[in-house]
């Protein structure tokens, strides 16, 4: 009824298949966007329950996605003027922290998040570098995200949905 992992990580509390408002804890690999994958990150992970159970996650230093390398098949060629800089990353120092709760009832399952941390997708901001020169730096940013999440089976379908809310800082 009680589990605790240290250590490097992979969440996926999603309940649907593409985008999903429950699943941001982990970096992306996105050297290959067809292959969506998570990177792993350094955590502390405490669950108690079963069917009904309440989950606590802490991330003690941001881990930022991997970016296609410049030159390579998913790089996009930039106007001229506009240089790519180095991703700005909030540092060793921020932690995040998620917390998750969920119960199964009637055939219902049905599950809340909270997280508080950094976007796993960078947002870009332009900075000067010279005269006439600019960059664009990938950046991310502070954000809390409220989701709910319901899946349950009628028949022989089963039904998965989820409902989300974002407040990302800067934004």
């Amino acid at each position: 009824w009680f589990r605790a992992r240290i250590g490097k990580q992979l969440f996926d509390w999603s309940v649907t298949d593409t985008i999903s408002p429950s699943d941001n804890i982990n970096a992306r690999d996105w050297t290959d966007v067809i292959e969506f994958e998570r990177v792993g990150v350094p955590a502390i992970d405490l669950r108690a329950g079963r069917n009904t159970y309440a989950e606590l996650v802490y991330i003690p230093w941001f881990t930022p996605s991997k970016l296609p390398p410049m030159g390579d098949r998913w790089d996009r060629e930039l106007p001229p003027g506009l240089l790519r800089g180095a991703q700005d990353t909030p540092g060793m120092n921020n932690g995040q922290l998620s917390i998750r709760g969920g119960i199964s009832i009637g055939g219902f399952d049905i599950g809340a998040v909270y997280y508080r941390g950094y976007s796993y997708s960078p947002a870009y901001r332009i900075a000067p570098l010279a005269l006439e020169l600019l960059q664009l730096i990938p950046t991310y940013r502070l954000e809390d995200v409220y989701s709910g999440s319901i899946a349950f089976s009628l028949g022989e379908f089963n039904f998965r949905g989820e409902l989300g809310y974002g407040d990302q800082r800067e934004d």
